[in-house]
């Protein structure tokens, strides 16, 4: 007897009918009729055939263990498929890059420059003062010979040293000028230095928040807690969520996996592969005013669930138990 017909046999002895497993497992059911009839080639891909099996025969009394055992020769292998464990948090941080701020790589080049600055006025300081005492000291070997005497000096002597005064005067006017731009830029380099600081000061109060901020931000996130976690006989995970006021959404980041979501009356909003062909790896459900969310998720190990933003943390380790499934009830906060 094929695997089919063994599960076939086994709902019809126990009286249920495909809607029943249908609302027993969550699985769609023209899933569960291919199943029946070995018509595989429909599933969404090897590992969803062999979960559905396992869950159909739960649902229909059977050890899931022994059936697959038993009719491992019928079922599609999932050797060739891969966990894709590869988190949106993990793609974030390996697209994260260092930033260098606007103040730190310009402080060097302000070190340097008031260096230079320095340089400039210590090589005038010594320019005037070189000066001065070499005009004092060919204005006394003028006026004295080898001997002491004195040197009579005619109107030529008398020109050329007043245009080697004017030189020196003009020499000097012109150290002086250079000295008062170099105290200039330097004040200009302090000054740009001071605002730049402010700059960077002011920026660092805008983009830190306020801590009354920070409180509202806190209290507006969600607690949820575990309140029940799921067996083998009922391997549904349960939660409270607290803190939602009246806005539940859900969000779901996948590679690969199979999806149900499901209001806590059964009505579906989404039950099939996802991501599909072409769309986003993320969806977000409003379902604001609902009591709450049923998941029935088929590969939690590269899946990420959100409730309003946050992250729900798995009861069971992904690796341990991929395939996974959580009521998550909305509970109104006592005021």
């Amino acid at each position: 007897m094929e695997i089919g017909d063994r599960l076939k046999e086994a709902r019809e002895a126990k009286g249920l009918s495909l809607d029943d497993v249908q609302q027993e497992t969550k699985i769609q059911k023209r899933y569960l009729q291919a199943i029946e009839t070995g018509n595989f080639s429909i599933m969404p891909g090897k590992f969803y055939t062999r979960a559905f099996i396992r869950q159909y025969a739960e649902a229909v009394g059977l050890d899931p263990d022994e059936v697959m055992e038993e009719h491992k020769g019928e079922l599609p292998s999932s050797g060739d498929e891969e966990y894709v464990q590869y988190s949106r948090a993990e793609r974030q941080r390996e697209q994260q890059s260092d930033k260098t701020s606007v103040f730190a790589s310009a402080f060097p080049k302000l070190i340097v420059g008031a260096l230079l600055i320095g340089v400039v006025v210590l090589i005038a300081f010594f320019v005037i003062n070189g000066t001065g005492n070499g005009d004092a000291n060919e204005t006394n070997e003028a006026e004295t010979s080898d001997g002491g005497e004195p040197i009579s000096i005619n109107e030529s002597d008398e020109e050329e040293a007043e245009e080697a005064t004017a030189e020196g005067q003009e020499d000097e006017s012109k150290n002086e000028n250079e000295e008062k731009k170099a105290e200039k830029a330097e004040d200009e380099a302090a000054s740009d230095q001071e605002k730049s600081d402010e700059e960077s000061e002011q920026t660092d109060k805008e983009d830190t928040p306020s801590e009354e901020e920070k409180s509202a931000e806190e209290e507006s996130k969600p607690e949820i807690k575990l309140v029940q976690q799921g067996s083998e006989n009922a391997p549904t995970h349960t939660f409270e969520v607290t803190g939602v006021n009246d806005e539940l959404k859900v969000e779901i980041q996948s590679a690969n996996t199979y999806l149900n979501v499901e209001n806590l009356d059964g009505k579906s909003f989404y039950a099939d592969a996802f991501p599909k062909q072409g769309e986003s790896d993320t969806k977000t459900f409003d379902l604001s005013g609902e009591k709450g969310v049923y998941l029935n998720v088929g590969r939690t190990v590269d899946t990420t669930i959100k409730i309003n933003g946050v992250e729900l943390q798995y009861p069971v380790k992904p690796a341990d138990k991929p395939h996974q499934k959580f009521e998550i009830k909305v509970k109104e906060s006592s005021q």
